[in-house]
């Protein structure tokens, strides 16, 4: 058993590049499935590790910049996760913000129920 196969198993510079360019874009879109990235490499034998580590160290550190970019800038932390609405102000259900179109019925009684 060779461990260069299993950890590059040819890959090259540029294509390792490539691996970064691809994963950086399609974070700014969606989140992947950590957990598919994790096992392909387990059962498939010609894709090496060292592109699932790659693809998880992309991924996890623009998510780990974000998170602290939003524990340092409120205007970052308000523009990812959005302006904060209070359903139960003084103890009294808050009506009006439902009326005026802030809060749909369902995102309503959605955090009711929670």
């Amino acid at each position: 058993m060779d461990w260069a196969s299993i950890f590059i198993h040819g890959t090259t510079w540029s294509f390792a590049a490539e691996i970064a360019i691809r994963v950086t874009i399609m974070f700014s879109m969606i989140i992947l499935s950590l957990g598919s990235i994790a096992g392909d490499p387990m059962f498939t034998e010609d894709l090496p590790l060292i592109q699932a580590l790659l693809i998880m160290s992309i991924i996890i550190s623009p998510y780990r910049l974000c998170t602290w970019l939003m524990m340092k800038y409120q205007p970052f932390e308000k523009f990812l996760e959005g302006k904060l609405l209070y359903i139960v102000e003084d103890g009294l259900l808050v009506l009006e913000k439902i009326k005026k179109g802030e809060m749909s019925h369902d995102e309503f009684f959605a955090e009711m129920r929670q």
